[in-house]
């Protein structure tokens, strides 16, 4: 029988222990203290370290990933934190519990305490309402998918098909206060495309500093992304957005898709960020390590959407150099906040139709093709072409 907790956030607090320096130094495991629910804590159930406000309230909240490696028992502290004790130590034995971590945030990418008071799933968590009771606290099954989708995204650069959803609904509120509280448009906008609620505001006040019909001051920081997302949906000449277009293709990447069902998975930007540090050497290794007949998983959802192999996404930008595959494309070229150009991976033969998640069947292509490709009059050539490109490939 599936337990009802599968997800626990373990406490700490900086100002009584050096928890980043002991997190950067551990070997990927750490051990943490179990105040309470020891006999429900299980092998293989997720584990969020949340840093407590401390003297820095601005850095509050999640900081690092785990998974539980062992039943919690009583144990030494590890060796490692001896030295990091900013107050009086733990007992020498105590209840404990290992962690084998997955990640660990950089400053960007901290989900803040701050952010999830808007939300209306996470601001019900036990640690927001009570986090002077003990470590850890117990994560409910919906508490856990909004965190973990959150979680993913925070420090992300924001896609296409988010920016869109923002856009549409920027437009939609022209007129209207903005508001983030529990409840907003805006706060349900994030709860659909898996970011925090101040993370959408922020965006609509990006396209509200792009927006010429606006004589208000918006945010500053909008993405060269943000930028050609804006210029292909707003008329210049006539000074107003393609509602039309807008709405259309807003709804084909959107519409069918419930809160929080597309973003219950990593998405294949986040897992290519996480790969980015990776050699082409190491890439190409665990590619050819895959099944070859390994299939996307597809997710049951009204609106199908499939798994995609980051490691694919990655290897294709590269061998390509960041340029789009269409000969003579003359598209202008931008970078993300990563420093590398924008380009995006098309499958020649798509996924709906049973295409593989394979290098030799895709291409790396611009903003403009990609969009050619799924509806201009010569897509075929243009895939044809590229089908033949692929067949010379000598990359392995």
């Amino acid at each position: 029988m599936r337990r009802a907790v599968n997800a626990w956030i373990f406490q700490g607090n900086p100002t009584l222990f050096d928890m980043e320096k002991y997190l950067a130094q551990s070997d990927g495991v750490i051990v943490w203290g179990v105040g309470r629910y020891a006999s429900e804590i299980a092998p293989g159930d997720a584990a969020y370290i949340w840093r407590s406000q401390g003297k820095e309230k601005d850095l509050a909240g999640i900081i690092a990933e785990g998974t539980i490696m062992d039943w919690p028992a009583v144990q030494p502290d590890d060796a490692a934190s001896a030295l990091l004790w900013r107050g009086e130590a733990e007992a020498e034995l105590a209840m404990r519990v290992k962690i084998r971590l997955k990640r660990i945030a950089s400053r960007k990418e901290i989900l803040k305490r701050d952010w999830m008071k808007d939300d209306s799933v996470l601001r019900s968590m036990l640690i927001m309402r009570n986090p002077n009771q003990g470590t850890p606290f117990p994560l409910m099954p919906a508490e856990e998918q909004r965190l973990g989708a959150m979680w993913r995204k925070t420090g992300s650069d924001w896609g296409r098909d988010e920016i869109i959803a923002a856009m549409h609904l920027y437009e939609q509120l022209q007129g209207k206060p903005i508001s983030k509280i529990a409840g907003s448009e805006v706060e349900q906008l994030a709860q659909k495309i898996g970011r925090a609620p101040t993370g959408v505001y922020n965006k609509l006040m990006n396209l509200r500093a792009l927006d010429p019909r606006d004589g208000r001051t918006g945010f500053e920081g909008a993405s060269k992304l943000d930028q050609v997302t804006w210029d292909e949906f707003y008329d210049a000449e006539r000074q107003e957005i393609d509602v039309r277009r807008l709405s259309a293709e807003r709804g084909r990447l959107w519409d069918g898709i419930s809160e929080g069902a597309e973003t219950s998975y990593p998405s294949l930007e986040t897992e290519e960020r996480r790969l980015s540090e990776k050699s082409t050497e190491w890439l190409l290794a665990h590619y050819s390590h895959r099944p070859r007949n390994l299939a996307p998983q597809r997710r049951s959802q009204r609106a199908a959407t499939y798994e995609r192999d980051a490691i694919v996404a990655l290897l294709r930008k590269r061998l390509a150099g960041f340029r789009c595959e269409v000969d003579g494309c003359t598209s202008e070229r931008f970078e993300t906040s990563a420093g590398e150009y924008f380009i995006e991976v098309h499958h020649l033969i798509p996924l709906a139709a049973g295409g593989p998640d394979t290098l030799e069947n895709t291409a790396a292509v611009c903003p403009t093709h990609h969009r050619l490709m799924h509806h201009g009059k010569e897509k075929r050539k243009i895939t044809a072409l590229l089908s033949d490109k692929r067949s010379k490939d000598k990359w392995l």
